[in-house]
C-alpha cells in the first residue's frame, strides 16, 4: 500500500496538468484570423491575459490613401490608420468556448460597444454585442493566415 502512493501522487499530478493544458488551449482556440461580416479580416490574437483583434486586411483595397479612423471622437487620433488598428479588446475566456467582458470599437461611429465571441465549431466565430435591447450577432469564419497584409 505504501509502494502505491507515489504512483497515486504521479498519476493526480500528470491527470492535473493536462486538465490545465485542456483549459489553456480551450482559451486561445479563438486565435487566428477571421473574415468579418463586411469582408476585412481581423486577427485574434493574446493581449496579456485577454483577447484582443486588430484590422489584418481592409475589405476595400481600391482606396487613393490609406482609410483612417475618421470619426474617431478624439481628434488627435483621426488620422490614426485603420489597417493595424485594434478593433477588440478585453475579452476573457469564461468556459465553453465562450469569451466575455469584451469592448468592440466601431469605426462607422466612434464608439465602443461590449461584447461577447463565442467559437461555433473550428471554423465559425459568433460575434454578439447589445446596446439597450437591441442586439446583433455576426457569424465569422477563419482564414489561413498566411494571406494577410499584417
Amino acid at each position: 500500500m505504501l509502494r502505491a502512493i507515489p504512483t497515486l501522487r504521479w498519476l493526480l499530478c500528470l491527470t492535473l496538468a493536462l486538465y490545465v493544458s485542456d483549459i489553456e488551449a480551450a482559451e486561445t482556440d479563438v486565435l487566428g484570423v477571421c473574415k468579418a461580416h463586411k469582408g476585412g479580416e481581423i486577427k485574434f490574437e493574446k493581449c496579456g491575459d485577454r483577447i484582443c483583434g486588430r484590422i489584418s486586411k481592409l475589405a476595400r483595397t481600391d482606396h487613393l490613401t490609406p482609410p483612417t479612423d475618421s470619426q474617431n471622437p478624439d481628434p488627435t487620433l483621426r488620422d490614426v490608420p485603420l489597417l493595424g488598428m485594434t478593433l477588440f479588446s478585453g475579452y476573457e475566456y469564461v468556459g465553453d468556448d465562450r469569451w466575455d467582458n469584451g469592448r468592440i470599437y466601431n469605426v462607422e461611429n466612434g464608439k465602443t460597444y461590449r461584447s461577447k465571441l463565442r467559437l461555433l465549431s473550428p471554423t465559425e466565430l459568433k460575434l454578439s454585442g447589445c446596446v439597450f435591447i437591441f442586439c446583433r450577432s455576426y457569424k465569422w469564419y477563419r482564414l489561413e493566415e498566411s494571406g494577410n497584409d499584417i
